[in-house]
């Protein structure tokens, strides 16, 4: 009886104690997608990484650049870029893709 009540006490404590696990995104992995042109993959990484980071620049910028190589609405990389060329140093490159940025259609920014 003893080691029927201990397995069941086991039990209910893993069944009460088991989460399921936080993903939190991998600069390695979002890098070695990005280079790689997997920009919907590298995207997916780099939006977990900046929930803990939200103030990393160099974050901003990939997400940005993730956002206008993707078929995800390209409107999404605005408030990125825009961050970033206010700030007083910046890749100048973040000057001519917000510029990109602006160019796509409304209605293509959208879908």
């Amino acid at each position: 009886m003893n080691k029927t009540l201990f397995f069941y006490f086991a039990l209910c404590i893993s069944i009460v104690t088991a989460q399921t696990p936080v993903k939190i995104g991998s600069l390695k992995q979002a890098n070695e997608k990005f280079k790689v042109g997997n920009y919907d993959g590298a995207l997916e990484e780099y939006l977990l990484l900046k929930e803990n980071n939200p103030v990393d620049d160099k974050l901003d910028y990939n997400i940005a650049v993730c956002y206008l190589n993707t078929n995800i609405d390209k409107e999404k990389a605005l408030p990125y870029l825009e961050k970033i060329v206010k700030l007083p140093k910046y890749d100048p490159n973040a000057m001519y893709l917000l510029g990109r940025a602006y160019h796509f259609p409304i209605d293509l920014m959208m879908h």
